[in-house]
């Protein structure tokens, strides 16, 4: 009895390694009885993933403001910052030929900033059906993000035969959620709240994941209903999701 006691704590040790062992490999949240069980899986997973991510993104603003400060004052600048300089900018789809243009340096106050893992998380949780939806499965496709490159991703069965959009797929999770930062961080679609979440690091206010939501409104076609669903769940799990290091 002793024996097939310690043999099944060591599986189910085995098993707990082996789900949590990679960032890239999503564990089969379905295992988990739907409710508290699986939520909480779910938020410990992740949640790291998702601070590595904004982390990634904190280092990309603290550098282009450093390097604002240095080009401002005539400092000189290496052929590596320049470069880095160059690439950032793009990627955030703003023109380092501007580099002299206030707009320029709004911009990148504006776009390169976190995103509260609140919304990331729950978020991820409603598009994913908390882990456990094919997509993610499949393309570790956390947001059900689409794709209109053929071939390139995963075709929807309910896709109607006269659309042409797949489910992007994505080489790891980290990659689903940089991916869904950038989207949130430059497409016109979320202005809102990017204006939102300036206007509170300008006043010293600490980000409010709620109020942000409202700039979701067009994330979902079901836009005030769906902003009202994320803002709601944010808040019967701010806590828990606080709790988590």
């Amino acid at each position: 009895m002793h024996i097939r006691r310690l043999l099944l704590t060591i599986l189910s040790i085995v098993t707990a390694l082996s789900l949590f062992s990679s960032s890239a490999d999503l564990p089969d949240f379905s295992q988990y009885p739907a409710g508290n069980a699986r939520k909480t899986a779910f938020f410990q997973f992740l949640k790291p993933i998702v601070v590595e991510e904004n982390t990634k993104i904190l280092k990309e603003r603290n550098f282009m403001l450093s390097f604002k400060f240095r080009y401002n004052q005539g400092l000189d600048i290496s052929d590596k910052d320049m470069k880095r300089f160059c690439a950032v900018a793009r990627k955030y789809k703003l023109d380092p030929n501007n580099i002299d243009l206030q707009s320029f340096w709004d911009k990148v106050n504006l776009r390169i900033d976190m995103v509260p893992p609140e919304i990331a998380l729950i978020q991820a949780a409603v598009e994913s059906g908390w882990g456990t939806s094919g997509f993610v499965r499949e393309g570790n496709n956390l947001f059900g993000v689409w794709t209109f490159r053929q071939g390139m991703g995963i075709v929807p069965k309910d896709r109607h035969p006269e659309a042409n959009h797949e489910i992007r797929i994505y080489e790891s999770i980290n990659d689903s959620i940089a991916s869904y930062m950038l989207n949130l961080n430059t497409n016109k679609a979320y202005k809102k709240l990017r204006d939102t979440r300036l206007e509170m690091r300008q006043n010293a206010e600490p980000i409010d994941p709620v109020q942000l939501c409202e700039g979701l409104i067009h994330y979902s076609q079901k836009k005030l209903e769906y902003v009202n669903l994320i803002q709601k769940m944010i808040e019967n799990n701010m806590e828990e999701i606080s709790s988590i290091k």
